[in-house]
């Protein structure tokens, strides 16, 4: 009985030294921001001609503050993305950084 018991333990130590806890690493994170965005850019400022009327420069006021509000929209968006994916590529490596933490205490 006592060799039967001693024989089992044997068995369970082997048993546990020969399996291993593979962990899973994440998929690496995507930024999903689409390249149009990134290559839009600013409209240039309306010419100023020489001649113009004074409704004509008014005109042309009011189209560059809707093109400069649309650049700053554009510009609004694209910091919110870059600043999310700041912030998601950083967790990834955190979680890198806890996975290679735990593989180097198991060696």
């Amino acid at each position: 009985m006592r060799a039967r018991r001693i024989a089992l333990a044997a068995l369970a130590l082997a048993a546990a030294g020969c399996t291993t806890v593979v962990p899973v690493v994440p998929k690496l994170v995507a930024c999903e921001i689409p390249p149009a965005t990134l290559q839009e850019g600013c409209a240039a400022p309306g010419a100023i001609a020489a001649g113009l009327t004074y409704g004509d420069l008014v005109g042309v006021a009011i189209a560059d503050r809707r093109s400069l509000r649309l650049c700053a929209e554009q510009n609004r968006f694209l910091v919110q993305a870059v600043t999310a994916c700041n912030a998601a590529i950083a967790e990834h490596n955190r979680k890198l950084d806890e996975l290679n933490a735990e593989l180097s205490k198991r060696r």
